[in-house]
């Protein structure tokens, strides 16, 4: 992934953002908007110390289930990122959070690494969590 400052956007293979799929965009733009909260705190730049990152998996496409009007780009993502992804995400530093928002849920090896809030929505148990904000 490279930065063009031309277009003051992101390159990734030599080809630009817009180029790509929009699943694999949403994981591009995870990707840049992570990489950017570490380098601000690598080199002592202001950043709050988190992001949220709101559906970066929901539409990224397997190579089977694909909708009508999905692109070629969308069909060849490769199956492998949507775990990568939670276990980059179970390795970052403690000093630092990322708020998922999906309805993706990773790997249940990885769980136990993160701080995993599921949302069971009207029909919860006592047990369970309604919703980001409970009512």
């Amino acid at each position: 992934m490279e930065f063009d400052e031309r277009t003051y956007d992101i390159k990734v293979n030599g080809k630009p953002r817009r180029a790509h799929g929009k699943g694999f965009r949403a994981v591009l733009n995870s990707a840049a908007t992570i990489g950017l909260l570490k380098y601000c705190q690598a080199n002592n730049k202001p950043h709050p110390g988190f992001v949220v990152l709101d559906s970066p998996l929901t539409t990224v496409k397997q190579r089977e289930g694909l909708e009508t009007g999905d692109s070629n780009e969308d069909a060849n993502i490769d199956p492998r990122i949507e775990p990568s992804f939670w276990k980059s995400l179970s390795e970052i530093n403690d000093d630092i959070q990322i708020i998922v928002l999906d309805n993706k849920e990773p790997n249940e090896s990885l769980a136990s690494d993160l701080n995993l809030q599921l949302f069971a929505g009207a029909s919860a148990s006592d047990a369970e969590r309604k919703g980001f904000i409970p009512i």
